[in-house]
């Protein structure tokens, strides 16, 4: 890309990528014979007296440069028979190296063409991957790997420490900076995605902090870091352990007197075990050391961290690992995993070791596996569930790449990654660090250097398991780890108002439906499109809500359409109701509460640009800030309509949505804030535990009291048992429930629900357009997420989304007092005309087993689609490699296949279902 800015690309590197490419390039030629070789396995072929000559000429020791610039060039000869015999003196002579040539480019070959890879890898092709339809604030901000995120950290070489003391915090320890070697510490805040610089008062003021690199940091004890070795040039190794106290923050080196101290290293593991009888050590593993540059070390030592002296390992230790650097090490107790490394030949292993720490006994537990990952160096590994997972590192055929191995069934599997941006050919996996939080992992710095075009660091960023941890989902965003629920002080700002609702807001009563509106005809009016001229076809079905039994809902749920379910006490008592359009009532019940909210400062929010911040602010402020934006907009109805906009029925208010550019907030900051778990990482939403308030006056109708159980013993006081109310989240099939509120000219994204659930219009009026799952070919959905990358679906950039032409939608007005059915898999896209709070209540359609257990925000796909999905990639990764002619008969092959045995027939009504 730069060299093509610069007006100098390189024309032939799309079409010929690599060295199958340029091999079947030049046999296209006519040659009879073609051997391509890459620089890297050239360099191989080399004797080590010979490297260890060329080594010796400038000191270097970035070795995952080396890597990567000799991955950029190739030779290739390429001969005909009928020019030259290979048997004949001239050729002998001309190459004498040509049967070397020929072994290598073998082996160069297998690196890159799947067909010689006894394994099967898979590929992730999707660019937006597994999309939350409706994130929560924590699992949704901006991640470094997007171009538009603020927070990096530049560093390579450099070790991470997540400390008991601070469970917000990672803190990060020294590094190559793109300048030169450092002794700085950041501190990177998991709630609020930022980094600060971190001062260290020297206990010893005759210590001079030293800048290193490929050193160690490990938490201990409380507060405590240990940071050992490491290197500031390529001469001098370092040894001396250096405690950082992240209470005090105070540095301080351990007693010199001590009887042992390790011999000075860098690129060497450092891990804390726990043996059986409860004693804790950091075990040191291998490294490298600048006395002696042509070898690694293999030895292994001990920091006793209740004693805090370092020791040798017993005497009974056996034979283990070769000696090697760049490695990584993990533990789970006792045991301690090495994986991978270069040796003082620069041999890459993948061999996998496990040391017992009980008995301080070696065990081989993988080498030479056919399926186990290449070797590499420079990588990571963390162990979680049963098994090691390894990530990245600098090896011959990939870098960006992810293996698990199963302790249990000792088998290895390939681990696909992708990104939901453009940015995952950007990273880089080297020479970063890891840290494990519950099921998601932090990624800290790395990258290379890219030639002269300096160098390149990867952004923090995160990745979390998916679909049968056979795919990491690179961006996704942490939930943070329990903090204090108090706000800070600049997050707290004056309530404007505590007064009601004025007369010229758009209040409930006003726009709640009269008693002659309630007896309109069962089918809802079509919006009148004035501004296209047409009529949508489709209506959504308004049925009574006072008169729906059992029986006709549950026709309503096999019928797999939105239905408005439309009396004004269908979930809440109307009187109950009537409180919550009040905004002192509704300050006064959630007094004290704070609102994760996202911040977006005009009407499209859009999850796949994140064109929107977080902020944590007290509900008063959320609340007061609404209902003022909906007197703001009241005021605008006003001017050009010389009416209020409560006397307008919601389709003429939808009609001047539609015309009138001037109606809403223009650059405004508008909040939308969606409830979540309490501990949003384990548990799902559920608003009879985070807002009973609210919840103790949510009634479960009678028709939806199968689905959702609820125990007539837990009635709150003062309430008919028989209405429904409950003290508990209900049961029976029941998933989640969460409270919404937004401020007016707020859009959601288009996405859908993996489950079944009713919307309960509370306060204020919203616009909901639906699209049927059928249409889902022409919304531009990647395999795998469940939100369209349409963002305006009013006036769609058909240049860049065609097919979204031939999409047919529905819309629908949500009143107060309205349920609004909606079926999974249903497109919906919400607009709110004023300040809206409504509830949605999720239950599960089909059997516990379909779905997967770890989704708390009911999106992820079902456990069988999920698996074909990623069955799907392999199937397109196999067909790629046909030449295009037999690529397209077998895949429209398999589409009739798909299509005759899996899609159901079209239907002949005209029902949306069938659009």
């Amino acid at each position: 890309r730069k060299l093509r800015q610069r007006g100098c690309p390189l024309l032939g590197i799309e079409a010929y990528p690599d060295l199958v490419s340029q091999r079947d390039r030049y046999l296209r030629f006519g040659f009879d014979d073609v051997y391509a070789v890459d620089l890297l396995t050239a360099w191989e072929t080399l004797d080590q007296d010979e490297r260890k000559r060329i080594h010796e000429i400038e000191l270097f020791d970035e070795l995952e440069d080396w890597y990567e610039m000799c991955a950029h060039y190739f030779f290739l000869l390429a001969h005909k028979h009928s020019a030259v015999s290979k048997d004949s003196p001239s050729f002998s002579s001309s190459f004498p190296r040509h049967s070397l040539l020929q072994q290598s480019s073998e082996r160069a070959l297998q690196r890159e063409n799947p067909q010689y890879q006894p394994q099967q890898t898979l590929f992730w092709q999707s660019l937006f991957q597994i999309v939350d339809a409706d994130l929560p604030e924590h699992l949704a901000s901006r991640v470094a790997v997007d171009p538009r995120a603020s927070e990096s950290i530049k560093a390579w070489g450099h070790s991470v420490a997540f400390s008991p003391y601070d469970r917000d915090s990672v803190f990060i320890f020294c590094g190559y900076d793109g300048n030169s070697r450092c002794s700085d510490v950041y501190r990177y805040s998991i709630t609020h995605n930022n980094l600060e610089k971190v001062e260290f008062g020297l206990i010893d003021a005759s210590y001079k902090k030293k800048s290193r690199m490929f050193h160690s940091a490990t938490p201990y004890a409380s507060s405590k870091v240990l940071v050992f070795g490491g290197r500031m040039n390529p001469k001098q190794s370092l040894s001396e352990p250096i405690v950082y106290d992240l209470k005090e923050k105070t540095i301080e080196v351990l007693d010199p007197s001590l009887d042992f101290i390790p011999s000075p290293r860098y690129r060497h593991s450092a891990t804390v075990v726990t043996r059986s009888d409860g004693d804790r050590f950091i075990v040191f593993f291998g490294g490298k050391s600048c006395s002696s540059p042509d070898s690694a070390l293999g030895d292994v030592s001990l920091f006793s961290i209740n004693r805090e002296e370092f020791s040798v390992v017993p005497e009974e230790i056996n034979e283990g690992p070769c000696p090697r650097f760049s490695h990584s090490a993990a533990s789970d107790g006792h045991l301690l995993f090495v994986f991978g490394g270069m040796t003082a030949d620069e041999k890459l292993k993948n061999d996998l070791w496990v040391l017992d720490c009980d008995t301080w006994k070696w065990a081989l537990l993988s080498d030479s596996c056919p399926t186990a990952p290449s070797g590499r160096f420079s990588h990571s590994s963390w162990l979680k569930d049963g098994k090691l997972w390894i990530l990245g590192g600098m090896s011959p055929s990939s870098q960006n790449t992810c293996y698990t191995f199963d302790l249990e069934t000792k088998t290895w599997a390939n681990v696909l990654i992708s990104s939901p941006t453009n940015t995952l050919h950007n990273l880089q996996l080297v020479r970063h660090s890891s840290v494990v939080l519950d099921d998601q992992v932090l990624l800290f710095g790395g990258g290379m250097l890219c030639f002269s075009f300096g160098n390149h660091f990867n952004n923090i960023s995160r990745l979390s398991s998916t679909v049968d941890e056979r795919l990491l989902e690179l961006n996704v965003p942490l939930p943070p780890l329990p903090v204090s629920s108090s706000p800070s002080p600049s997050s707290i700002s004056s309530s404007s108002s505590s007064a009601p609702r004025s007369s010229s807001s758009s209040s409930s009563s006003s726009s709640a439906p009269s008693s002659s509106s309630k007896k309109e005809n069962k089918k809802s009016q079509p919006i009148q499109n004035k501004k296209k001229g047409r009529t949508p076809k489709e209506t959504i079905e308004i049925v009574d809500g006072s008169t729906l039994t059992r029986e006709a809902f549950d026709k309503i749920v096999e019928g797999r359409r939105p239905v408005i379910i439309r009396s004004g006490e269908t979930m809440m008592k109307e009187t109950d109701r009537q409180q919550w359009t009040n905004p002192s009532f509704v300050k006064q019940t959630f007094a004290g509460k704070l609102a994760s909210v996202h911040s977006v400062h005009q009407r499209l929010m859009s999850f796949t640009e994140r064109n929107f911040n977080f902020k944590t602010i007290p509900v008063e402020q959320l609340i007061d800030t609404i209902f003022a934006q909906e007197n703001l907009i009241s005021q605008q109805v006003q001017q050009l309509l010389q009416k209020d906009s409560s006397s307008l029925s919601t389709n003429d208010l939808h009609n001047l949505w539609e015309e009138k550019q001037a109606i809403g907030l223009a650059e405004e900051e508008r909040f939308y804030f969606r409830s979540i778990g309490e501990n949003p990482r384990k548990q799902v939403s559920c608003i009879w535990k985070s807002y009973p308030e609210l919840a103790h006056h949510i009634s479960i109708p009678p028709f939806l009291r199968h689905l959702l159980h609820v125990d007539p013993s837990s009635t709150p006081d003062g309430q008919d048992p028989a209405s429904g109310t409950s003290k508990e989240a209900p049961k029976g099939r029941y998933f989640s429930s969460m409270l919404r509120i937004s401020s007016p000219d707020v859009q959601l994204w288009t996405h859908y629900d993996i489950c079944d659930n009713v919307l309960f219009g509370l306060v204020g009026r919203k616009r909901v357009r639906f699209w049927a799952p059928s249409q889902v070919p022409f919304l531009y959905v990647k395999p795998g997420s469940s939100s369209s990358e349409v963002l305006d679906v009013q006036n769609p950039d058909l240049k860049r989304f065609p097919l979204f032409a031939r999409a047919q939608h529905i819309d629908c007005f949500v009143e107060p007092g309205d349920c609004l059915f909606i079926p999974s898999l249903w497109f919906h896209n919400v607009l709110s005309y004023d300040a809206c709070f409504s509830v949605n209540v999720f239950w599960r359609h089909l059997e516990d087993s379909f779905y997967q257990s770890k989704d708390l925000y009911g999106n992820k796909d079902l456990v069988p689609a999920a698996s074909a999905l990623t069955s799907t990639e392999s199937l397109i990764t196999s067909l790629s490699r046909l030449p295009d002619h037999y690529r397209d008969f077998y895949a429209r092959s398999l589409i009739q296949e798909i299509t005759s045995r899996l899609l159901s027939p079209p239907s002949t009504s005209s029902s949306s279902s069938s659009l």
